[in-house]
């Protein structure tokens, strides 16, 4: 359910965001709608998101409407992200996903792995 996402563990991703140095968003945009977003943070020590792995990797986020989904607009998304980040100089970008996430098809063949595992 959406309420989901105003969970402690989740929000993180949002709450307050742009106010970090190291904030950074791509919009898709579709017959001038927005179709999804993709976002990348860093967490200092008392913020961590589900997929930290450490003060210099910022994590990612993407978040599509229904109706634009497997139409290639998140891929797209989440290679110009990547490619964003390589540009910044970031070695690496992680991500969680919650088990059975079909979209772990899409972040393998980016080249996504699984790093670990838990509850």
């Amino acid at each position: 359910p959406k309420e989901v996402i105003y969970l402690p563990q989740w929000r993180v991703y949002w709450d307050h965001f742009g106010t970090q140095k190291d904030d950074y968003c791509l919009i898709a945009e579709v017959a001038g709608k927005v179709a999804g977003a993709v976002w990348i943070r860093t967490f200092p020590d008392e913020m961590k998101g589900c997929g930290y792995m450490d003060d210099q990797t910022p994590e990612l986020a993407i978040a599509l409407f229904e109706e634009y989904r497997g139409k290639g607009i998140g891929t797209r998304l989440m290679e110009q992200m990547i490619e964003f980040a390589k540009r910044k100089k970031y070695n690496q970008v992680s991500l969680s996903i919650t088990e059975g996430n079909p979209a772990v098809n899409l972040y393998g063949r980016l080249g996504f792995k699984t790093g670990s595992e838990n509850d």
